[in-house]
């Protein structure tokens, strides 16, 4: 098990990830993948899109109880 606060993946392509840095959760369902990228990652801004109003709706509400309002944003959105 990684320490909390430990990168899942430390660098790409052999470069270290920047201390603060944008990133993407297509497909995020309920929230879960967003507060877990948010405790990988601790710089990480994340916005996270589903074409799901109620599972957005949920990681809103999760994400708020979380304290993590101010790192992760939500956005309805087809993928396609």
């Amino acid at each position: 098990r990684r320490p909390i606060g430990a990168p899942v993946i430390p660098d790409v392509m052999g470069r270290p990830l920047p201390g603060a840095f944008d990133m993407l959760i297509a497909g995020c369902g309920t929230g879960r993948h967003a507060v877990d990228a948010c405790d990988a990652f601790p710089g990480a801004r994340i916005l996270a899109v589903d074409l799901s109003r109620t599972s957005l709706a949920y990681a809103v509400r999760q994400t708020r109880e979380l304290g993590l309002e101010d790192r992760v944003s939500y956005a309805q959105a087809d993928l396609l």
